[in-house]
């Protein structure tokens, strides 16, 4: 199965999830009905096993620590309302802060930011013990139909494996391009090397790690059955060798790029060597987690 089809395949799942929502929003009784599909949009944006159920995690704990904080701040405004005006810019940059740096706080700021949009229109007049009540209602009925979503259309579907063994092909051909480009260089990478093309392959690779790393997480939720301990092991052994292999590609990019001040210290043919033994290190580990079946 191509990586387009799986995409594909999980946009198709997703979507159903999102058009269920919809069904609640517009034919249920819950106040706000809408917050139910924001709610499962957020949390199925991510193709992406393990960053669904961190959502779902992070959106429960932010929910919750926004509405506690939201009550001394309804409190507040109750006895002085022209401090929305300035209570409600803070609170907008601090989530729009929070988007980049935390997600769990983004959303806590996200609920605070809804109640206080909600004061600022009078929004017919409300208690904040009803906004509180239907935000409640609305994330939960996000957060449920989103996990049963996940877990009927999604799970034991090997998504993640596919994905898995897909990056690690990936991963092999670029070990295989930078040793193929080294082999070639035996004195001295100044003249043969170009740094901007070493600095897109360490580019290149910490993407991949890092789409291997949560694949490996999205298989222990979706089929948990495949991992051994020894494939844990196959999978921890090639991030080692992984990280040596980019620290002695970052040597030889210093070397390449003309600014090595200290030859002792940094010496290519040592590092292209050690570069050499890795590399083939790091196929060995690829091919023990290639070999076992998908089931």
């Amino acid at each position: 199965m191509s990586n387009q089809s799986l995409k594909f395949s999980r946009i198709i799942n997703n979507s159903l999830v999102f058009i269920a929502s919809l069904f609640i929003t517009f034919y249920s009784h819950i106040p706000f009905a809408f917050w139910v599909s924001a709610t499962v949009l957020a949390i199925t944006l991510p193709l992406d096993s393990q960053q669904i159920a961190e959502r779902i995690k992070n959106i429960f704990i932010g929910t919750i620590q926004g509405l506690i904080i939201y009550i001394p701040i309804w409190l507040i405004l109750d006895f002085n309302s022209g401090l929305l005006f300035l209570i409600l810019p803070l609170a907008l940059a601090a989530m729009n802060f929070y988007q980049i740096h935390n997600f769990t706080r983004n959303i806590a700021f996200l609920n605070i930011n809804l109640g206080l949009f909600l004061e600022f229109i009078q929004f017919g007049n409300y208690h904040y013990s009803f906004y509180l009540v239907a935000r409640i209602m609305a994330v939960a009925a996000g957060i449920v139909l989103a996990w049963v979503g996940e877990y009927l259309l999604t799970r034991n579907k090997n998504f993640a494996l596919y994905e898995f063994q897909d990056t690690l092909q990936e991963l092999s051909r670029l070990v295989n391009l930078i040793l193929d480009n080294l082999n070639e260089v035996h004195e001295s990478p100044a003249s043969s090397l170009d740094s901007i093309q070493l600095i897109q392959w360490l580019t290149k690779a910490n993407a991949l790690i890092g789409n291997l790393t949560s694949q490996f997480k999205s298989i222990k939720i979706e089929n948990s059955r495949w991992l051994t301990s020894q494939h844990k092991q196959d999978f921890q052994a090639m991030l080692e060798f992984v990280k040596r292999f980019k620290i002695e590609l970052m040597g030889i990019g210093y070397i390449a790029s003309g600014r090595n001040l200290n030859p002792k210290a940094l010496n290519f043919s040592e590092l292209n060597r050690n570069l050499m033994e890795d590399g083939q290190n790091i196929q060995q580990q690829i091919t023990a987690l290639r070999e076992k079946n998908i089931k």
